[in-house]
């Protein structure tokens, strides 16, 4: 901690080099995002022992997300509905055995689809610029 004049500043708290991107941080800006590794150190200082943390103005659901990565649960309301579309998308945990094989359906589905188009010489293409 330093002392200017009569205030103290805790250069702790100076995340301006910090990826303020990791994770589900990055998927989406939105104004005056917490970052975070504040949301982070917060729930870290004054949490301990927590099981839910409550943020009735979650926005993007930075705390959210921090919270869940610190084994505490939580719940988030805001005003905006794409505030809560993101926070959901940001916090919905994904079983990556079903995305994986949703991702081999949806790949054979569309090498499929591309062999029938092939051989299809009824299909109509449409013409218009920049459709490559």
């Amino acid at each position: 901690m330093i002392v200017l004049g009569n205030k103290y500043v805790d250069e702790s708290w100076d995340f301006r080099t910090a990826n303020t991107k990791l994770l589900t941080h990055c998927f989406h800006s939105y104004p005056a995002m917490m970052i975070p590794q504040v949301a982070g150190r917060l729930i870290d200082t004054y949490g301990k022992g927590a099981r839910l943390l409550f943020d009735p103005y979650c926005g993007t659901g930075t705390s959210l997300v921090e919270a869940n990565l610190m084994g505490i649960n939580a719940i988030g309301t805001d005003l905006n509905p794409l505030a809560r579309l993101i926070t959901k998308s940001k916090t919905t945990i994904i079983d990556l055995s079903g995305l994986s094989q949703y991702l081999k359906t949806f790949s054979n589905m569309a090498i499929k689809h591309k062999f029938m188009m092939e051989g299809n010489n009824n299909v109509e293409i449409p013409n218009f610029m920049n459709i490559d």
